[in-house]
């Protein structure tokens, strides 16, 4: 068990292809491949020369060590990119859930604003007594006090015109 004994094996991508590089030397996965298929021409040889053909050997079993290392990696790899995918899916549908519960929230709630201050209506309260009066001023310049009783007409109207929106516009609380 000397130093002879042990080395230091690495891998590395180049162009898309995993390279094993031992003690400085690049082996293609072709290469690796010839090894591996070359045990049963390493067994013959191991009789002549022992000592090389372990060696070769070794570093064969090591490669296809490494390759099927770098195989389940790659499957660990894949698998949680996946995970991940589905992940990242599920939180966009619970993002895209509650943006559409935010925006329903937001209608009801402007909806009940509206329904509580509801716009002024445009139209004229008591024109017909509006009219009466402006015609009785005209009629009377210089004697307001002649259309006293066209003006007492149209603030009744008025008022209950006012009162009539007002109470609309007040609901019983809880409703």
């Amino acid at each position: 068990m000397g130093n002879s004994d042990s080395h230091e094996v690495t891998f590395e991508k180049q162009e898309g292809k995993f390279v094993q590089t031992a003690d400085g030397i690049k082996l293609s996965p072709a290469l690796i491949q010839k090894l591996a298929d070359g045990d049963d021409q390493s067994n013959k040889k191991q009789n002549e020369n022992p000592p090389n053909d372990r060696s070769s050997e070794e570093s064969a079993r090591l490669a296809q060590e490494c390759q099927i290392l770098l195989d389940e990696r790659e499957k660990q790899m894949a698998s949680l990119a996946q995970k991940y995918q589905e992940d990242l899916e599920n939180e966009r549908q619970k993002h895209q859930q509650f943006y559409d519960l935010s925006i329903e929230e937001f209608e009801k709630s402007a909806k009940a604003v509206e329904k509580k201050f509801k716009k002024p209506n445009s139209e004229p309260v008591c024109k017909s007594f509006q009219d009466e009066l402006v015609e009785c001023y005209k009629n009377n310049p210089g004697r307001p006090l002649d259309c006293s009783e066209h003006l007492a007409s149209f603030k009744r109207c008025v008022n209950i015109a006012k009162e009539s929106v007002l109470s609309s516009r007040v609901e019983p609380e809880g409703a």
